[in-house]
């Protein structure tokens, strides 16, 4: 049951729905509140052409066509090249869409991977989270290894919670090891911790535990984007870490989403069976260093831009695969696992689809 919160922080007395959390209904009170009505925009239908798809070719360094299944969870850009993080391996694309290189390998050893759930770069590395090795290995943009960090990392949903720039590494914690969910390393010492921050908003041993997982963006203004799995709220915060804005995401799509209540509860025996689960809302997430934040709801793609220290929805686009006007043809729907923005060009991977799109926005 949701009841109602007026921000304390606003003259014009923005009223946004209050969860039945104590320690997020505080988050909700440290900054003015905008309401942003998902319904209330267009969306623009995307039809993938030929021309918008890439890694259809490889170079001779690859035995057959690379196809990119299930998960792939990022992909960052570096100059011309693509460089797409996907299970055991690091793909390297050029700026025609043809396949490169790869590096890795399953295993545990250097260069090696469990699992490569993302990468990230800055100016000085391109880093890869190997979460089942519970590490991070740091390459140079020519993807050579320069050293690994141990790290502990054993958590299904660890991939959301983490990003890189060229001041600090942002780091997800494990659920039930600390009282704060991201953890903060200075980028030329990663053995020490900085700080941490974000509260936990379950206690360990209590229930909903996923709502205790997270999504974060930092750009490299190190503004900070931040949204609890399952809710349908976003924080927005300065360099300082101090939350400035409250975004609270309005439409009829989180309603069909039916999560639990925000309030912690406890269930005995704890089986996989009665554990209540947690339906993401928001997946991806993206805030460029204009400020301007792109996220993804279901197969939907949301831009919002600031104008005048608020928030407005700007653009919404639909990606499929054939002309859904045509009544033969059900639309193959486009579900985005990992993307990225540079100079109004979208560029992602999808859940269904082994390749790399690339689409002017």
């Amino acid at each position: 049951m949701l009841s109602i919160l007026v921000s304390n922080c606003l003259s014009d007395e923005i009223i946004i729905p209050q969860t039945e959390n104590e320690v997020f209904n505080q988050l909700l009170q440290e900054a003015p509140a905008t309401i942003i009505k998902l319904d209330e925009i267009p969306v623009d239908t995307v039809i993938i052409r030929p021309e918008h798809i890439l890694g259809t070719k490889t170079s001779s360094f690859f035995s057959e066509p690379v196809f990119l299944g299930f998960p792939v969870n990022s992909i960052i850009k570096i100059e011309d090249s693509l460089y797409v993080a996907h299970r055991e391996k690091i793909y390297v694309m050029d700026s025609e869409g043809i396949w490169q290189r790869s590096v890795g390998r399953q295993g545990r050893g250097p260069g090696e991977f469990a699992s490569t759930v993302k990468i990230a770069n800055n100016s000085k590395y391109i880093i890869a989270l190997d979460y089942w090795n519970g590490r991070i290995q740091f390459f140079d943009n020519a993807l050579n290894l320069l050293f690994i960090q141990d790290k502990n990392l054993h958590a299904s949903t660890v991939w959301r919670n983490f990003s890189l720039t060229d001041n600090f590494l942002y780091l997800g914690l494990m659920p039930n090891s600390n009282d704060d969910l991201i953890e903060i390393y200075g980028i030329d010492d990663f053995e020490n911790q900085n700080e941490t921050f974000w509260p936990k908003i379950i206690p360990n041993g209590l229930q909903p535990a996923p709502y205790n997982s997270i999504i974060i963006d930092v750009n490299n203004n190190d503004n900070i984007a931040i949204t609890n799995l399952g809710l349908p709220y976003l924080f927005l915060l300065n360099p300082d870490r101090s939350i400035e804005q409250v975004l609270y995401i309005e439409s009829t799509i989180y309603n069909e989403v039916d999560n639990p209540s925000a309030r912690p509860f406890r269930i005995d025996g704890n089986t996989e069976q009665n554990l209540p689960g947690v339906r993401s809302f928001i997946e991806q997430m993206i805030i460029n260093d204009d400020g301007s934040i792109y996220f993804t709801v279901r197969y939907n793609l949301f831009q919002m831009v600031p104008i005048e220290n608020d928030y407005h929805l700007k653009s919404a686009w639909h990606f499929v695969f054939d002309d859904p006007s045509n009544p033969e043809n059900s639309p193959n729907n486009l579900h985005i696992t990992g993307m990225l923005i540079e100079d109004d060009i979208l560029y992602f991977v999808s859940m269904s689809e082994g390749h790399v799109f690339r689409i002017p926005l």
